[in-house]
């Protein structure tokens, strides 16, 4: 069930649950995101989670391998967050 305090506190994890309730699709979700976010943005987050060109050309540089800040988390983990952000403190 969607949280609606997620929508103020934590909106990555409130679209998820969105997906995942089934209120709209994995497809929708992406291109309204990739809609908002700038180029910019969307170059960014695919480096960031090795999914850009100098990622999967399969360079062999050590530096051409790092994502742009060096020690990111897993996509998912990054929006879901740790299991000590799942603690109902209520």
């Amino acid at each position: 069930m969607v949280d609606k305090n997620d929508f103020e506190n934590r909106p990555a994890h409130y679209a998820l649950e969105l997906v995942d309730d089934c209120t709209t699709t994995a497809e929708a979700m992406l291109a309204q995101c990739l809609t908002y976010m700038s180029d910019d943005e969307i170059r960014q987050m695919l480096d960031a989670n090795d999914l850009s060109p100098r990622h999967l050309d399969g360079d062999d540089d050590d530096d051409a391998n790092e994502s742009m800040d060096g020690d990111h988390e897993t996509a998912l983990e990054s929006v879901w967050g740790s299991n000590d952000d799942w603690r109902d403190d209520e």
